[in-house]
């Protein structure tokens, strides 16, 4: 059964904001990455502890995934990679405080205009530092494909899980738009990656442009990847990233030009984003049944 989740910071950057849309919306959970403002890798437990766990209990709202932005530092830059070790033992500490079993993490900014290949071995070698930093803890960590890192190809991404066989602590954030913004087709990339997706992100875009629509309007074949997952059994979230309208810590969560995949002809204020795709969500589930 498909569970459905979102990143709610697309809404607002207050984090009781976010709690009040997701429950006037009907979700149960959301995924974490910026709250009142800050990146979630910046957050302190204090705050976490204080702040955001009660507020979520308050609310009845579950964290579906930390979306941390470990791994989103160049793969060449040493001290980066070293202080992201201390950032991931405090989100390991995050998980443990939000009863949270899932983990985002990327496989690091390869050099603009170098061979990623050339980089693999040390690549490998820094995701294993921070499937370290989780061990014991019970999380999977959840490579996402984004822009720009090592594993932003279906081929890299399969290559990333099957050189640390790491079993159940790494799996797979499969997101189709990001597939779509790198000119591949995101069903093969899905058909190739598909015994190892754990998490699904809900967001879609067009070829060529690259440009941010509603789930279902775009090239990232999300109503077939839907059918494909019911099929298979898949157990797990779906989670809303619209990125249909511009907000608060935007230019902060790619590398590469984020907001120009944004739509402004739209014009939509961010909680109108987000339902937009939440509905577009809804439709689709209801074509296949309901997921």
């Amino acid at each position: 059964m498909f569970r459905i989740s979102g990143f709610t910071d697309e809404i607002s950057e207050d984090f009781e904001v976010q709690l009040r849309a997701a429950k006037r919306l009907g979700l149960e959970y959301i995924s974490l990455r910026n709250v009142d403002g800050v990146n979630i890798g910046a957050c302190t437990v204090d705050h976490i502890r204080r702040r955001v766990a009660p507020l979520c209990k308050s609310y009845g709202i579950g964290i579906s995934s930390i979306a941390s932005p470990l791994g989103k530092v160049p793969a060449d830059d040493d001290e980066a990679c070293a202080a992201q070790l201390e950032t991931a033992a405090r989100i390991a500490a995050f998980s443990e405080l939000l009863s949270c079993g899932y983990v985002r993490i990327f496989s690091f900014y390869i050099p603009r205009g170098e061979r990623p290949q050339t980089y693999r071995d040390r690549v490998l070698e820094r995701v294993a530092g921070l499937l370290g930093a989780f061990e014991h803890s019970g999380v999977t960590l959840l490579h996402e494909n984004e822009k720009g890192l090592y594993g932003d190809t279906a081929q890299r991404c399969l290559d990333i899980v099957q050189g640390l066989r790491a079993g159940n602590a790494l799996g797979l954030v499969f997101d189709p738009a990001n597939f779509v913004q790198i000119g591949a087709d995101a069903w093969e990339a899905f058909e190739l990656l598909r015994p190892h997706v754990q998490y699904v992100h809900i967001k879609d875009a067009l070829r060529g442009s690259g440009m941010n629509v509603p789930c279902g309007e775009g090239d990232g074949q999300i109503r077939r990847i839907l059918a494909a997952l019911k099929a298979d059994g898949y157990d797990g979230f779906l989670t809303l990233e619209p990125h249909l309208a511009a907000f608060g810590g935007l230019d902060e969560l790619e590398r590469y030009e984020a907001r120009d995949y944004i739509d402004r002809t739209r014009s939509l204020p961010p909680y109108d984003g987000f339902a937009l795709q939440y509905k577009a969500l809804k439709r689709l589930m209801s074509e296949n049944q309901g997921g």
